[in-house]
């Protein structure tokens, strides 16, 4: 016979039902609501408060309106900014460059028919191109007293515009010695200068409709006349070779 259990109920006693053990609020000061067993399942339940509780959605922390603004604020500057640098860069050299540039041209132009004018052979090609010096010469005194005039005080632009020239005189200025030592300068002297000054009269025409200045539209009507007819002039010489 063993030894009966004290915590054993005796035998012919039904046993008694388990008691739930009770549990623990989850976080400290939250008060447990212990779950009571419906009559017809025996399911537990929870109080609908509890259950709102439990399933409510934790809240973001919202931006101070301050903080907000000033982030709106920001990347508008920023679109503001690219957007001025697009325009400029869209929008091509300012007038002032532009007419520094012509300015630079000019002076090439009149420094190569002093230097060529001597090299040419055929009278006729030389006297066009001592009309040419001259009217290129007052056209590059007339632009000078232009900017002079009108307060184009532009060092930085003046200084890269005369930069850029000096690259390209050097190379027309080679074509120019490459011809006469072959003997071909009468040639290549008509068609090049008239490219040359077809290129002057693109860039005032530039400036002319850049500038809206009623003093740089006298300066052109007085001057561009004279470059179309040292154009006919050379075309016409260069078509008899």
């Amino acid at each position: 016979m063993q030894p009966q259990n004290p915590y054993q109920p005796p035998q012919g006693q039904p046993t008694p039902p388990a008691q739930p053990r009770p549990q623990t609020p989850s976080a400290p000061g939250q008060l447990y609501v212990s779950p009571q067993p419906t009559a017809a399942t025996g399911a537990a339940t929870y109080p609908v408060d509890y259950l709102n509780q439990i399933a409510a959605p934790t809240k973001g922390k919202k931006l101070h309106p301050a903080i907000m603004f000033g982030l709106i604020g920001g990347v508008l500057i920023a679109a503001a900014i690219a957007l001025f640098v697009l325009v400029q860069s869209a929008a091509g050299p300012s007038v002032s460059s532009q007419l520094y540039a012509a300015q630079a041209r000019l002076d090439t132009i009149v420094r190569v028919t002093n230097e060529q004018g001597s090299h040419l052979t055929q009278n006729k090609l030389s006297s066009i191109n001592s009309t040419l010096s001259t009217t290129t010469t007052s056209m590059q005194a007339n632009l000078a007293s232009y900017l002079t005039t009108h307060g184009y005080k532009n060092t930085t632009a003046a200084a890269a515009a005369k930069k850029t020239e000096t690259a390209y005189y050097t190379k027309l200025s080679q074509t120019f010695s490459d011809s006469y030592l072959t003997g071909t300068l009468d040639r290549t002297y008509p068609s090049e200068m008239v490219y040359q000054l077809t290129i002057l009269k693109s860039m005032l025409q530039k400036i002319k409709a850049g500038a809206n200045s009623t003093a740089f539209n006298d300066f052109y009507n007085q001057n561009v006349p004279t470059i179309d007819t040292m154009v006919q002039q050379l075309s016409a010489f260069q078509s008899t070779e």
